[in-house]
C-alpha cells in the first residue's frame, strides 16, 4: 500500500517537471509533440484562397503622377487632324483643314468667300474714316464682290497642356467680277475718257482685283467633348501687293486697244493704290470643328 502510494506521488512529480511518464501512452504517429507546439498555438487552418489578380499589391505610384490630371484632348503625344467651319470677320466665311504634329507645330489650309454684309461693313468703315468718298466707295465695292479667299498658315501651340496658339501665313484673295458704270469709274479714278471714246451713262466696265496678304493670328483652342473642337482667334490681314484689271463689259471690238488702255491703265493704278493703302483688316474669328485623330 505504501509502495503504490509512492508510485503515484512519483508520477505526479514527473508530470510537474515535464518528464513523460514511463507508463504514458506513446504519441500518435504524425501528431506534433509538446516541444513542437507552444501553449498559445492554434490548430492549423486550411490555407485561404489566393487573392484575385486585381487584389494583388502593386507598387505605389509616385505622388506627382497621381495628382497630375490626365492630358486633355489636344495632348502632344501624336498627330491631330481637324476639319473646321467658321468665319474671320470681316474677311471671309469658309472652312479649314489643320494638321498638328507631335511637336505641336500646326499647318492649315483655309478656303472661304466674303459675304455681302462683310463688304458693306468694310466700305462703311472706310468711308466714315475718310479713306475715300461715296463715288469711289461704289467702285471699290464692285471690286470686292464675289471675293474668294485661299490661305495657308504655319503655327505653333507652345504650351503642352494649354490651347493657346499663334500662326502666320499667306492669303490670296480674288475679288470682283461685277460691272461698274463708266461714269462712276471715271469720276472715282479721275481718268478722263479719250476723245475717241464718247462718254455713256449706260456703258459698264468689269472690275477685278487680286490681293496678296500676310496674316497673323493669336488664339485659343478648346476640346470640350471628345472630337469636338472650338477655336477663337484675333489677328490681322495685311495687303502686301494688289493687282487690278478693268475690262469693257460692252462690245469694244471696234475700239482700238490704245484708246481703251488710255482709260483703263490710270483707273487700274488708282484702284491698286487704294487696295494697298486700305487693304489692312483686323479680324475676329470663330471656328467649330471635328477632330478625326
Amino acid at each position: 500500500m505504501t509502495r503504490r502510494r509512492m508510485s503515484w506521488c512519483g508520477s505526479l512529480v514527473l508530470l510537474a517537471v515535464g518528464v513523460p511518464d514511463a507508463h504514458a501512452q506513446d504519441p500518435i504517429e504524425g501528431a506534433p509533440s509538446a516541444s513542437q507546439t507552444g501553449p498559445d498555438d492554434e490548430p492549423n487552418e486550411p490555407d485561404a484562397e489566393p487573392d484575385s489578380p486585381g487584389d494583388a499589391p502593386t507598387a505605389e505610384e509616385p505622388k506627382d503622377a497621381r495628382s497630375r490630371p490626365p492630358l486633355p484632348a489636344w495632348r502632344d503625344d501624336g498627330w491631330h487632324l481637324d476639319t473646321l467651319a467658321g468665319t474671320q470677320f470681316p474677311l471671309d466665311v469658309g472652312g479649314r483643314i489643320q494638321i498638328e504634329t507631335p511637336y505641336r507645330i500646326r499647318v492649315g489650309l483655309d478656303v472661304g468667300f466674303m459675304p455681302g454684309p462683310y463688304q458693306d461693313a468694310i466700305q462703311a468703315v472706310l468711308v466714315e474714316a475718310g479713306a475715300y468718298d461715296q463715288a469711289q466707295a461704289e467702285v471699290v465695292a464692285d471690286s470686292l464682290s464675289s471675293a474668294f479667299a485661299l490661305g495657308v498658315t504655319l503655327g505653333w501651340r507652345p504650351v503642352v497642356r494649354e490651347g493657346f496658339f499663334f500662326d502666320a501665313g499667306y492669303h490670296y484673295v480674288a475679288l470682283g467680277g461685277r460691272s461698274t458704270r463708266e461714269d462712276a469709274l471715271a469720276s472715282a479714278s479721275g481718268s478722263p475718257l479719250p476723245s475717241d471714246l464718247s462718254r455713256s451713262e449706260e456703258r459698264e466696265w468689269t472690275v477685278r482685283s487680286q490681293l496678296h496678304m500676310v496674316t497673323i493670328h493669336l488664339g485659343w483652342e478648346f476640346v470640350p467633348v471628345e472630337h469636338f473642337t472650338v477655336r477663337i482667334r484675333i489677328g490681322g490681314h495685311f495687303t502686301g501687293a494688289a493687282n487690278a484689271t478693268i475690262t469693257p463689259a460692252f462690245d469694244a471690238s471696234r475700239v482700238p486697244e490704245p484708246v481703251l488702255r488710255a482709260f483703263t491703265d490710270p483707273s487700274e493704278d488708282w484702284l491698286e493704290e487704294n487696295l494697298r493703302r486700305h487693304g489692312h483688316l483686323p479680324s475676329v474669328g470663330l471656328d467649330l470643328g471635328y477632330r478625326w485623330m
